[in-house]
Order: structure tokens, then sequence, then C-alpha cells
């Protein structure tokens, strides 16, 4: 398994040979290696198993650095980086000539950030170049928040974890483009809308339906990465990152409930079957796992926002373990709640995790973008 630990020597050390490491992020933890270097880019395409045609995000030490890796910067960007930089907001701006392709996945243009974690950014600022870093795990599973997800997943396949602590955040960055004047964003995350509107003004969403039969072989020749469709279907790349129908999931199917704050079905249910068909849950269900939770012998995970919901007496002695993402109700304390609650779920050998769908509001909305993304489709 990696070595863990917070030397940044040893950490500028394995970057400068074109090795990658876990890095912490207050985002989520990253998996970091030089951006300028095609050795060291292949590496993280390699270690995550995570198709060509998604980009990668790009991290620096300051807007002032941003020189060779963008051509140029909307006077909006600026505004927001002055706000919230050093912060979980990343832009999508036209890239300079000298960012090698397989960073944008061929697109013009690239995904910069500057991490608000004070180790990120010691070493950012101790390196003559700046990091590639996509969340550190394997491609489409859960992203990781500790350094214990970081080595249970990829721990055989680094050398070194730089241990920054439980991310603070929890979720990705909110992601942001400007189309001409209009900023858009691409990426729902920390920074909500309605904090870049307080700075900018209008701000839109982009609707992506997401890239099907995206799970492409890959294979590492010499120093160019080949991809290889399995699937007739023309595969195009990924704007920027995050943007995949199927992502951030357990391999325990995962499936939604609504928003069950506002309901009063809960309590006028006899037992969890009524329920489950009382919010018309049991439709989506594949056939054996009706049967399983039929006959009671089911094993159920439950995330909720606040509440645990379901008492004994609805459970019917169903073995359910229920997690409260926050029991005073702060989304932000959901957020950076949900991929822990995700992971150990994941790791008791359930047949099913059923995770309740946040408010709308605010962060909520980037919870439900990250849970969505999670369910089964």
């Amino acid at each position: 398994m990696a070595t863990i630990g917070k030397d940044l020597d040893y950490a500028c050390e394995l970057l400068m040979e074109g090795e990658v490491i876990g890095l912490p992020t207050e985002t989520v933890y990253g998996l970091a290696g030089d951006a300028t270097r095609e050795i060291a880019i292949e590496r993280i395409y390699a270690v995550k198993k995570r198709p060509a045609t998604n980009p990668l995000i790009v991290h620096v030490a300051g807007s002032d650095h941003l020189a060779g890796i963008v051509s140029s910067i909307p006077e909006n960007a600026l505004k927001l980086m002055d706000w919230f930089w050093p912060g979980p907001l990343t832009f999508l701006l036209p890239k300079a000539p000298t960012v090698h392709h397989a960073i944008t996945a061929g697109q013009p243009r690239v995904a910069v950030r500057m991490p608000a974690h004070p180790l990120a950014l010691e070493l950012l600022r101790n390196l003559p170049f700046p990091l590639a870093a996509p969340s550190a795990n394997p491609y489409g599973y859960i992203s990781p928040t500790t350094v214990q997800h970081v080595n249970d997943q990829l721990g055989s396949r680094i050398k070194y974890i730089l241990d920054g602590g439980p991310s603070s955040k929890g979720i990705e960055s909110t992601i942001i483009g400007f189309d001409d004047t209009m900023p858009i964003i691409y990426r729902k995350g920390v920074i909500t809308d309605l904090d870049i509107q307080a700075i900018i003004g209008k701000v839109k969403y982009f609707e992506s339906k997401g890239i099907k039969g995206e799970l492409l072989n890959e294979e590492i020749k010499g120093n160019n990465l080949q991809i290889f469709i399995d699937s007739e279907e023309k595969v195009t790349s990924h704007i920027t990152s995050g943007m995949s129908l199927s992502h951030y999931a357990p391999k325990t199917p995962l499936y939604l409930l609504p928003d069950l704050g506002h309901k009063d079905v809960i309590q006028n249910s006899v037992n969890f079957n009524v329920l489950m068909e009382q919010m018309q849950i049991y439709e989506t269900l594949e056939s054996q796992l009706k049967y399983k939770i039929k006959e009671k012998t089911a094993r159920i995970g439950i995330i909720s926002l606040k509440h645990l919901y379901f008492s004994q007496n609805i459970c019917e002695n169903l073995p359910i373990c229920q997690i409260q993402l926050s029991p005073v109700g702060d989304l932000k304390e959901a957020a950076s709640n949900l991929y822990g609650a995700l992971h150990q779920l994941d790791q008791l050998e359930l047949d099913v995790i059923f995770a309740e769908c946040m408010p709308e509001e605010g962060i909520g909305s980037a919870i439900n973008d990250r849970l969505g993304r999670a369910a089964v489709r």
C-alpha cells in the first residue's frame, strides 16, 4: 500500500520524477501529477482507469500562475477569482497552445482551480509546474474525502498520499465557463449559483445529457494514450469533468427517495413494504431485490438529511442501517458527510442503499446532482 504522511519534500520529489500522489484538497482528495509532463498525465489516466475523453482540472498556486495555461481570462472570471480563490471554484477558460491535449481531452478550453487546502497550496508553491488532479478514486466510483478512502482504492497503485485530514467541503468544486460574456455553470458544486450571481449577476446552467458508451478499454503504449472503443456509438469528449451520466457511484445499488422532510407518508405507513409502494419505489427496483425486501431478508442502507425516519415498527426487523448527513439539517454539513456515508454503507455488503433527495436549495442542488449520477439507471 501507499505510504501516508505529511512530507512535502518527498511529495515534491515524486512529482518531479513524473510520479502521481494522493493530494488533499478542501473538496475531495485528488490524484495529482505534473500537468506539463506527458508521462505524469498518462499515469493519472491509467491509475484511475479514466477514459481519455474526460478532461482533467489543472491546479495552480494563484491567478498569477495562469500564464502558459490559459490564453485569456474574461473580466467576470477575474472578479470571481478575486472573490473565491483560493477555493472550490474551477474556471473553464481558453487554453494556451502549450497545454497538453490529454489534459483537455482535445477540447479548446482548460479547467483551472486554486485549491484552498494549506498543504495543497504549499506544495504548489514549492513546485515549478501546475498539477493535474482529478479525484483520487477509480473512475466512476465514490469520491474520496479521507486518506483512508484513497489508500483503500488506489493505495496499491501509487507510492504516496499526502495526509491533510478529512476534506472540509466534501464534494467537488463548481465549474464555470463563459459563452461570450454569459457565465455558465457546467458542474454544480460547493459555490452555488446565488453565490456567483451576488458577484457578477445572471448565470445559467449547462444542461448535459451526458455521454453514453464512455467506459472504454484503455491501454498505454509507449508515450501515447490509446483508446479502444468497444461500442459502435460515437464517443465524444466531455466539455469538462463531472458530466458523466453515471458517476460517484457505490458498488451497492443506490436508489433515490423523495425529500422526506415534506411528506407525511412515513407516519401513515404500516410497514416498509407499504412505504415503498406508497412512494412508488418498488416499480423502479430489480425483481430479486423486491423479493428480498418483501421477504424481509434484504440488507438495506438509508441516507437521510436529518431524521432517522424508519422506526423498527415500520422496518419490521428488516436489517437497516441509517445514516443522518446532518442532525440539524445543515446542507453544508450534509455535503461534507455525503461521500463518507456512501463509503461506509458500501463496505457493509448491503443489498441496496436508499438515499433521500435533499431540498433543492443552495448546495442541496449539488448533493442531488451527485446522488442522481450515483443512482441505478
